[in-house]
């Protein structure tokens, strides 16, 4: 084992000055991508100590990269498309984090998801990383991991081929009636004593489940009884943030309903933005992106809808005070053109 470690010092060492050198060119990925190879394979003889090393050697190499260079403006801005990188290696970023998920993978679970879901948020074009979220995600949280699942399966680059056998599996291990429809449909058997998984009951399954439906195409069920969680929330508790999330996932489910749609005419949204409150300056309201949309906008079935739109942040025309007045105005847009 000291050898292995000893070897492994060497290789980190040897070609950590190389991708800072090269940092901003392909080859500081491939001397990465060779390095991570060497990492893994000692890795999975499963020594903590040479893990941890590992570990140490990614968040020193981060550090330096990204952190710590006086020269280098901050790595991570937002603009109207979302999260972009300045003056740095964006592949290269992807990968150190979902290394260092890998690695945290083999000993802390949690510490692992961390990392993924800063890989998600530098590229959420790519599959691999929403994979890993669903390999450190238990099938207890049903929707949740399986969402991860069709994340993978439907990226808009780098799809994971393996994700749609892996979705499979995970239903057929699931006893729950709104995947039912779905087995039939993917000819799934459900497995001896299944996981029993009830309708959901936090606010974000919910919009799990809508994206799960939209991948298995089978908005039925799942949409029917979204729409009765909607009206009990706004009975009970109208200012709660459930119903936010509940109506995202309703403007979701609306968006793959009416994909192949172009009758949304622009005249219907300026008369709704004035409708909704004559203060407001005119506006293309189908066409502002909300959370829900940049969260999806990288989602195959739903790219080509979401991806058009235009992105705020902060601004004028969209800020998280008129987040719901924006989302109500959008879905009553829809509903009424059924």
């Amino acid at each position: 084992m000291e050898n292995l470690k000893s070897k492994i010092e060497f290789e980190c060492s040897e070609a950590f000055q190389k991708i800072i050198d090269n940092v901003n060119s392909d080859k500081a990925i491939h001397i990465e991508r060779n390095l991570w190879k060497i990492l893994r394979s000692a890795c999975e003889k499963k020594s903590l100590e040479l893990i941890e090393y590992c570990i140490g050697f990614y968040v020193i190499l981060h550090e330096a990269i990204f952190l710590n260079n006086a020269d280098r403006k901050p790595f991570l801005q937002f603009d109207r498309d979302g999260f972009n990188i300045s003056h740095c290696n964006r592949h290269l970023l992807y990968n150190i984090y979902t290394n260092l998920g890998n690695l945290h993978r083999m000993i802390d679970k949690e510490n692992a998801r961390e990392y993924f879901l800063k890989a998600i948020n530098i590229d959420p074009r790519k599959g691999y990383a929403y994979n890993q979220m669903a390999l450190c995600t238990s099938l207890a949280n049903a929707y949740q991991c399986i969402y991860y699942l069709v994340r993978a399966s439907k990226a808009s680059c780098d799809q994971v081929k393996t994700a749609e056998s892996n979705i499979k599996l995970s239903i057929a291990r699931l006893d729950c009636p709104l995947f039912e429809k779905f087995k039939i449909t993917a000819d799934i058997e459900t497995e001896i004593n299944p996981i029993v998984i009830q309708t959901p009951k936090r606010m974000q399954d919910w919009f799990y489940l809508i994206v799960i439906s939209i991948y298995f195409n089978d908005l039925n069920l799942p949409i029917n009884l979204l729409l009765d969680r909607i009206l009990k929330i706004i009975e009970k508790n109208p200012k709660s943030l459930e119903l936010d999330f509940l109506l995202m996932s309703l403007d979701v489910a609306l968006d793959w309903i009416f994909k192949d749609r172009n009758d949304l005419k622009m005249n219907d949204d300026f008369e709704m933005a004035s409708d909704f409150n004559p203060n407001d300056p005119i506006l293309n309201i189908s066409n502002i992106a909300l959370m829900h949309n940049f969260i999806l906008k990288d989602f195959e079935p739903l790219a080509k809808i979401y991806q058009n739109m235009s992105f705020f942040k902060e601004t004028e025309n969209y800020s998280i005070k008129k987040h719901r007045k924006l989302l109500i105005a959008k879905i009553m847009i829809k509903l009424r053109a059924f």
